[in-house]
């Protein structure tokens, strides 16, 4: 893959992350995640396959360009020949490759066999998803995905008979993802087969009182739900510790460097020091909140919640848990296995605790983090305002007026 391609797939990247920016909301599957591991994955097996990277530019590029919105959309905000074209007029790509690049979306949408080894390893690449340890996960979005675009609503069964057609008709082709995700995607494919099973036998079971309970969760439906949830904290925990770790980072360079400037400037000017001054004000308080925003929370919630203290921790990652290293083995193993044994209500009512405690952790997390961004781009404003007003106080003052005399300096 030459220069060229590689600065178009930068740009084909950087393409789908504004749109995906832009529609969160409705694309949670094919989202700025997934077309990076996608691309990730890409190159892992192309490497294996024994494939030049002069083989594969354009192929790459389309791939990423083919999980743009959903064909054939009504909407042209959404439609995905609409936004490919974009691309191309945007990047002044010539005629033979935008039909290149066509051809590769053309082939993705098809179940055609694919003609050499590159297009094997794009096909492999596009569904590699259902090799992956969190493929039924990842369905469950897709399907809430399709939910939001077409206006289509499936009942549970539906969905997951749909997934058994998307298996069959969507096998890997190079021998590096048979062997690799092969396996994976089989157990994949087998629990998948399990859940039809259950929920044919369950729908047998309860078709007399269907009417009475019609409005109520499955206890299926409300573990997936539990289940993103809890990712989607993850992630979102994950999100707000980079960002402060970001400020940290920023805010810490442009304190040095401001006070390198100031320092340097005090003898021309004292009047340095309030820019110079608002600056590292500023940055000293971002700093302290992001600090605050990127520390493990107290483990005080449930307290002021008024419950007792969860029995199980369920994975609360970013809470100090000091008292654990005090419990012995027996205990803790006597009160998983109670709670593991016990009724289905029970454990639904840890989990929500658990998922209390999370919230709180995120509310107070992005909250730390809103003070912070504040504060550094105030700080930062008002400092390069003052910074300006006294250069271009210093530039007129000092310049030579119409008789050739200096004037002299008020300072």
């Amino acid at each position: 893959m030459g220069n060229k391609e590689k600065d178009l797939l930068k740009k084909a990247i950087g393409y789908f992350h504004i749109f995906s920016g832009a529609h969160s909301d409705r694309f949670v599957f094919h989202d700025y995640i997934s077309i990076n591991n996608n691309v990730f994955l890409f190159k892992e097996i192309a490497k294996a396959e024994g494939i030049q990277k002069e083989e594969y530019g354009l192929g790459l590029v389309a791939l990423v360009l083919s999980d743009l919105g959903i064909a054939d959309a009504t909407d042209k905000e959404i439609d995905n020949t609409t936004l490919v074209n974009n691309f191309i007029e945007v990047n002044e790509i010539n005629e033979d490759e935008a039909k290149e690049i066509f051809s590769y979306i053309e082939f993705f949408k098809t179940n055609r066999q694919p003609k050499n080894l590159v297009e094997e390893v794009l096909r492999d690449t596009k569904y590699i998803h259902l090799g992956l340890p969190d493929a039924l996960e990842k369905l469950e979005l897709l399907r809430v995905e399709e939910e939001k675009t077409i206006n289509k609503r499936y009942t549970e069964l539906e969905w997951l008979e749909k997934c058994k057609l998307y298996f069959i008709t969507h096998s890997f082709d190079s021998n590096y993802a048979n062997r690799k995700f092969g396996v994976t995607r089989s157990r994949n494919y087998f629990e998948l087969e399990k859940r039809i099973d259950k929920l044919r036998s369950e729908d047998h079971k309860e078709k007399k009182g269907h009417d009475s309970h019609a409005d109520n969760l499955t206890d299926k439906e409300g573990e997936d739900m539990f289940k993103l949830a809890f990712r989607n904290s993850v992630n979102l925990i994950a999100v707000a510790d980079r960002k402060a770790g970001m400020l940290i980072q920023i805010n810490t360079l442009l304190a040095g460097v401001v006070f390198t400037f100031g320092v340097n400037k005090f003898e021309v000017n004292p009047f340095y020091i309030v820019p110079t001054a608002t600056v590292l004000v500023g940055s000293a308080l971002t700093v302290f909140f992001g600090v605050l925003a990127s520390k493990p929370s107290k483990r005080s919630f449930y307290e002021d919640a008024g419950v007792d203290k969860e029995n199980f921790f369920f994975g609360s990652f970013d809470k100090l848990d000091p008292a654990f290293r005090h419990v012995s083995w027996e205990n803790y193993s006597t009160n998983i296995n109670k709670l593991l044994k016990g009724n289905k209500k029970f454990v639904f009512e840890e989990l929500i605790k658990e998922s209390y405690q999370v919230r709180k952790v995120l509310s107070k997390k992005f909250s730390y983090l809103s003070i912070a961004y504040k504060i550094f781009f105030a700080g930062l404003l008002l400092g390069i305002l003052g910074f300006l007003a006294l250069l271009i106080y210093e530039y007129n003052y000092h310049e030579i007026p119409a008789s050739g005399v200096v004037s002299e300096t008020p300072f």
